[in-house]
């Protein structure tokens, strides 16, 4: 499946800290995973840490949001990382609008942990 196809959108009720975001389709946690193996082959990153990460943070859930952040998708971006990754990696991505795509969250979040390591994730000493 092609997960870059948007749906018609759908915006739930805003969650406290959070605005409306563009729903996508939602992988299944196999296909997540798959991803999250590809961009972490593609980007040079472990990908034992980066399937741990991902696992801890949303269960590979793409749809997962945080009740009391903005704290959104597979690998729990929160606005200020997302549209500051988005800024540093010079590509077009709002929060609003791609916060929730897996694929875009999944590269990002490859990007990241290549450029950054992994501590913007809490998690990450669970998974070294």
């Amino acid at each position: 499946p092609f997960y870059n196809l948007p749906v018609q959108p759908v915006y739930p009720g805003s969650v406290r800290y959070t605005q409306e975001v563009r729903q996508w389709p939602v992988p299944s946690k196999e296909d997540a995973e798959k991803l999250v193996v590809w961009w972490a082959n593609f980007y040079g990153v472990n990908t034992e840490i980066a399937l741990c990460i991902a696992n801890a943070e949303s269960g590979f859930n793409a749809a997962a949001r945080n009740k009391l952040s903005s704290a959104a998708g597979v690998f729990q971006f929160i606005r200020s990382t997302f549209q500051s990754t988005s800024s540093r990696m010079d590509v077009p991505y709002s929060y609003e609008e791609y916060v929730l795509n897996a694929e875009v969250n999944i590269q990002m979040a490859m990007w990241l942990m290549k450029t950054d390591g992994v501590t913007h994730w809490v998690v990450w000493t669970k998974c070294v």
